[in-house]
């Protein structure tokens, strides 16, 4: 048998092996407690340790395989949810953490193997020796890091919160003490005054690029998107007080010793997987909002599921619905919670539980907010004129950039609005780049005198031996070595690079930006890859009978976030 087949066999294998582990007989609760336990100590670092260790990609990549579990996860019983998270945690026995730590495991086996699928890796060895996977081809692994890193500097992210809540904090830990480790109704009015604040400069600090029109936002969340950043900023802000609140009893409980470090210890996981009274957060959500309940009550359908219903419909390819109905109470980890509240998640949501809406209402407001975007800083360019949607009879050109004095321009397709998430999605995004090479390839076929009779058209001058310029425009990524291989010529970017081309176009003063388009895409595009992807290495994940040995790929994360932030405001001003 080949070590292809064998894989194979062996993830037939593995899911029987997971489905029939003790673990899921547990309550729900206890389950993804002690999953939570392991996504804040890949976030934080051991609260039990003065110095941080956090690893927040590790952490984000945690969360995003908890969507593999989930099928798996609702079929645990609800009941009992437990006194509190020491009571729920109680049943977990070293075997239990040993199965928690395969189940991690399986969630990582189980969004590499799509890859494998799809011929991303070489497999080498067996069960008995363990396997071995390496990308196809150094093309691929090259392409692979570049496409990643590309992709990375696209993310939406928060501007990190400034405020503190000192003295507050310390003040609540100290009633807890006082109080023989109990909260009293006080809590609720602290909890409050502090979520108020928190909200305030997360509504202000969200940094996504729009991903729709004003009309697609109605169509796909329900509400403006103003609504939905409030909405979204609510729940940021309720995260980042629950991991305040913390901080603060894990920095008390570090100088302290006996019952009064274990209580204080034990509260501060509490806060890692809060549970708390539905009534009480989406009242608070709905005071610190404006929103009305049935708005609420909408938004929360994308973000949310009941265990107790045994579906989650809107789960899979990298996104796990943040918040878990158990009886009257919400469950949900702050860092989990806080990275899926991105508007391409509702969209995924859409597409996924109600896909005759997304495709009737909302689908076609996604490439043309993609075309507004990339216009602002193409704008910016010396004595251009940009068309859109002209139809030349054989095709669309989605938006023309064309430069009088050089008689250059840059035909662009639009394509991939939606940032992909695992190799289902990917998959998806290179079928539609390649129907943007079809259309490309299509109009520079024709005649050169057809040729400048279309862009004649368009711009509303003459024009005569146009020079064009192939230009693909996606969202985020475009594809594995599969796309970047045939590409040519023709340029691809999303926006944050088209951002990063023009800006350099005009800090060197160049005297044909269009001309000179492709190339400095080819430049940008290599100075990222170099800063922020600085390597490959490999890994090692336990599946019980047998070990899987992968690449994975290094990035820079302080790269990523300068890049991000620059790309931002190149986009959207400061």
């Amino acid at each position: 048998m080949d070590s292809q087949t064998a894989l194979r066999e062996l993830e037939a294998e593995l899911d029987k092996d997971v489905k029939a582990l003790p673990l899921l007989k547990l309550p729900f609760r206890t389950v993804v407690s002690a999953l939570y336990g392991v996504v804040d100590n890949r976030f934080h670092g051991p609260r039990t340790s003065p110095e941080s260790r956090e690893n927040e990609d590790v952490g984000s990549a945690i969360v995003n395989r908890l969507s593999y579990l989930l099928p798996l996860l609702i079929d645990c019983p609800v009941e009992p949810l437990g006194l509190n998270l020491a009571n729920a945690l109680s049943p977990i026995t070293p075997q239990y953490l040993a199965e928690l730590g395969f189940l991690l495991a399986y969630a990582h086996f189980s969004e590499l193997m799509p890859e494998v699928h799809r011929g991303y890796y070489s497999v080498s060895g067996d069960v008995a020796s363990g396997f071995r996977l390496t990308h196809a081809s150094d093309s691929f692994r090259y392409y692979e890091a570049r496409d990643i890193a590309l992709t990375e500097i696209s993310m939406p992210y928060y501007l990190r919160p400034r405020l503190k809540f000192e003295a507050q904090l310390v003040d609540v830990v100290n009633r807890f003490v006082k109080q023989k480790f109990s909260h009293a109704g006080d809590l609720v009015t602290t909890v409050t005054v502090i979520a108020k604040q928190l909200y305030e400069e997360f509504r202000l600090g969200i940094r996504e690029i729009p991903i729709l029109t004003d009309e697609g936002c109605n169509a796909a969340f329900g509400v403006s998107l103003e609504k939905f950043n409030r909405f979204r900023s609510a729940w940021a802000g309720i995260s980042e007080l629950c991991l305040q609140l913390a901080d603060a009893f894990a920095h008390r409980a570090r100088s302290s010793s006996g019952r009064r470090q274990r209580e204080l210890f034990f509260e501060s996981m509490e806060w890692t997987a809060p549970l708390l009274r539905r009534n009480f957060l989406e009242g608070l959500v709905l005071a610190l909002t404006g929103l009305s309940g049935g708005e609420i009550d909408h938004l929360m359908q994308f973000y949310s599921f009941s265990p107790a219903e045994k579906r989650a419909r809107q789960v899979g390819d990298g996104f796990f619905p943040p918040i878990a109905q158990l009886a009257d109470s919400l469950h949900f980890n702050p860092d989990a919670l806080r990275s899926m509240l991105s508007s391409r998640n509702v969209l995924y949501v859409l597409n996924r539980a109600h896909t005759q809406v997304f495709d009737e209402q909302v689908s076609g407001h996604l490439e043309p907010a993609l075309i507004e975007i990339a216009k602002r800083p193409l704008s910016r360019l010396p004595d251009v004129f940009l068309a859109q949607e002209i139809d030349w009879g054989g095709g669309d050109i989605d938006l023309l950039v064309y430069s009088e004095r050089e008689n250059s321009a840059l035909h662009i397709q639009a394509k991939a609005a939606i940032a992909p998430q695992g190799a289902r999605m990917v998959a998806a995004t290179e079928g539609r780049v390649k129907e943007a090479l079809r259309q490309l390839s299509a109009l520079r076929k024709l005649p050169p005198a057809r040729i400048d009779a279309i862009v004649e058209k368009a711009i509303g001058r003459p024009v005569r031996g146009v020079n064009l310029v192939d230009v693909v425009l996606c969202r985020a990524s475009f594809g594995t070595a599969k796309i970047w291989e045939r590409l040519g010529s023709v340029a691809v970017v999303n926006p944050s690079i088209v951002a990063a081309v023009v800006e350099r176009l005009l800090a060197t003063s160049s005297s044909n930006p269009v001309t000179a388009f492709a190339a400095t895409v080819q430049e940008v595009a290599d100075d990222i890859q170099r800063r922020a992807a600085t390597g490959w290495e490999e890994a090692t994940i336990e599946l019980g009978r047998t070990t899987l040995t992968m690449p994975l790929l290094r990035l820079d994360s302080n790269v990523l976030w300068a890049e991000r932030q620059k790309s931002y405001e190149r986009l959207m001003g400061k």
